[in-house]
């Protein structure tokens, strides 16, 4: 690793995903749009509603999830409970059907 690269991680947290794009073949151009990202937070203005892309130096990733999909989630907290308290907060809104919890970390490549 270059002696000028840092990647950091975060702890773990739970996350609830609310929507998923495929981006097989490496199709980067497929992501959720920030718009649809605003109107998310909207629903869960006490939590951060976030969007994933694909993975890049200086662009946030996030582990544990599925290579050849980008997503939409709602942070859910530290712990398991946490989240399904979430999860149930999502599945209320009845908008976002396929809702599931993972537990993941953000991951900064500053390389």
């Amino acid at each position: 690793m270059p002696p000028s690269s840092v990647i950091y991680d975060t702890e773990f947290f739970y996350a609830v995903i609310l929507k998923t794009v495929s981006t097989a073949n490496n199709n980067c151009d497929n992501y959720i749009p920030e718009p649809e990202r605003l109107v998310a937070q909207t629903l869960f203005p006490n939590q951060k509603v976030f969007a994933s892309r694909c993975a890049a130096p200086g662009e946030v990733s996030y582990s544990d999830t599925n290579p050849n999909t980008n997503f939409l989630a709602v942070y859910a907290g530290a712990t398991l409970a946490d989240a399904n308290r979430m999860l149930a907060t999502v599945l209320a809104t009845r908008k976002f059907s396929g809702a599931n919890i993972r537990r993941m970390r953000a991951t900064i490549n500053g390389t």
